[in-house]
């Protein structure tokens, strides 16, 4: 490959039926990859399930002895 890669904004056709008024993309860009081949659907849903945050832990509960300087609120 030769030339640039744009990653939020660019020039758009002026063709292009509804055309936004900004080129550029309103938000943020996190990340950002490069693959030598076009993602299959298998590797796209790999990819977004590697993704995802764990889920968080049940809650938890903690059994306390009380003694003559305890204090719990």
């Amino acid at each position: 490959y030769n030339g640039y890669w744009r990653v939020g904004g660019d020039a758009m056709n002026n063709a292009w039926p509804n055309r936004p008024s900004s080129t550029y993309f309103a938000g943020q860009v996190d990340e950002s990859a490069i693959y030598p081949s076009a993602l299959t659907a298998a590797q796209v849903a790999a990819h977004h399930q590697l993704a995802q945050a764990p889920a968080p832990p049940g809650d938890t509960t903690v059994s306390l002895l009380p003694t003559e300087d305890a204090y719990v609120n």
